[in-house]
Order: structure tokens, then C-alpha cells, then sequence
């Protein structure tokens, strides 16, 4: 998050050459940004955390669902968010 933060703060240093409304935009698009990045964080740290109970559960039946549900999710929530993404 440090990281972030240093990356957002030089993009709107290097932007103080542009219009304000350039700036706006880009202020607007991080904050959506920050926004899905929280979700996937919060996601993939669930997933991690129900795998891994599982996986040390030897449960493999159980695993091997969590496992193609968490995959299957992922992927049908990638290509949403893509066609959205190109559509919007």
C-alpha cells in the first residue's frame, strides 16, 4: 500500500503539466482502482484461507470443490468485469 501510494503521488506530480479535469479523471480512476483492489485482495485471502483449511482438513473431496469453485469463479468473474470493462 506504501508502494501505491508513492505511484500515486508521482503520477500526480508528473501531471501538474496537464489540465485539472485531466486530474480529476485520473483522481476518480484511482479511487476505483483502490476500490477492486480491495475486493481481489479480500477474495483471494478468503480463498487461501478456506483451500488451506481444507488442504490440512485431508478432506480431498471437499478440497478438489473449493478448488474448481474458486477457479470457476475467478474466471467467470475475469471475463464479466472484461466485457464490462470494454463495454463501459
Amino acid at each position: 500500500m506504501v508502494f501505491e501510494f508513492l505511484i500515486g503521488l508521482t503520477d500526480v506530480y508528473i501531471a501538474a503539466g496537464v489540465s485539472k479535469e485531466i486530474q480529476a479523471t485520473y483522481g476518480f480512476v484511482i479511487q476505483l482502482y483502490f476500490i477492486f483492489i480491495v475486493i481481489a485482495n479480500a477474495l483471494t485471502v478468503g480463498t487461501v484461507s478456506v483451500i488451506s483449511r481444507l488442504y490440512t482438513s485431508r478432506d480431498h473431496t471437499e478440497l478438489t470443490r473449493a478448488v474448481f469453485s474458486s477457479l470457476v469463479t475467478a474466471v467467470g468473474a475475469g471475463i464479466v468485469l472484461a466485457v464490462a470493462g470494454i463495454f463501459f
